[in-house]
């Protein structure tokens, strides 16, 4: 297993690693990278963005290849989470896939890199392709890291709810301080540092291209035919 150092390291490459790249999304602005907390399997597992409106899932990296080039995700009541590959899977004989096979079974295989891109609700595979492919060879669930646009909402300290968060907190350590235990002590504080937080979501930003409509229509319609794509544009 890697230890604490090494996760934060992971961070760390990806952040210099997307600042040097000439092909990366980051354009201006505040960006989170958040890795997913380790739990048993493969789905349903979350990403530790906070609270608000940030993204709050990533899961199905199990089926990442298996979707076809042209799919309709059914968001159905909460939205989607996915992580969706973009390309396809690479062989089993491929050389990083054998390599990262060695690593799934070490311990010490280097996270994906996953992009959450808001127009979707969901999470593209950024980097990884073939360390994902090793990892489900191996019947493992591979560590996560993922990126999101990030804004803030200004705080209005005038919010009656927010005073009246202060009050009670107030209130609870004048009257009971001395009998409250260090969980409690540390969850008001937590719910108070909440109230005043600023909220933040994530809305991901993009550069306008023109043409690609048409050359877009055009791939779409090569993949599914003329008739699965009226069908699919007429709502």
């Amino acid at each position: 297993m890697l230890n604490k150092h090494a996760r934060s390291d992971s961070r760390l490459h990806f952040a210099q690693a997307l600042l040097a790249s000439d092909g990366s999304p980051l354009a201006r602005g505040t960006y989170l990278l958040s890795e997913r907390p380790e739990k048993p399997g493969i789905h349903g597992r979350e990403f530790s963005f906070e609270q608000d409106g940030l993204p709050s899932r990533g899961h199905g990296e199990a089926h990442a290849f298996n979707e076809r080039p042209v799919f309709q995700d059914d968001w159905r009541y909460n939205g989607s989470g996915r992580i969706l590959a973009l390309r396809g899977r690479p062989p089993e004989h491929d050389s990083r896939v054998k390599a990262f096979r060695k690593q799934v079974r070490d311990g010490t295989l280097p996270p994906l890199l996953v992009y959450f891109v808001s127009v979707l609700d969901a999470f593209l595979l950024l980097d990884g392709h073939a360390r994902l492919a090793a990892a489900l060879l191996e019947k493992a669930s591979p560590r996560v890291i993922a990126l999101a646009h990030i804004t803030e909402e200004e705080v209005d300290l005038s919010d009656d709810w927010r005073k009246e968060a202060q009050a009670r907190y107030e209130r609870l350590f004048a009257e009971h301080g001395h009998k409250l235990s260090l969980n409690t002590r540390k969850e008001e504080g937590r719910r108070l540092a909440h109230a005043f937080a600023p909220f933040r979501s994530s809305t991901t930003r993009a550069k306008a291209r023109t043409g690609l409509s048409e050359q877009w229509e055009r791939e779409v319609r090569a993949l599914v035919g003329d008739r699965a794509f009226e069908q699919m544009t007429i709502r």
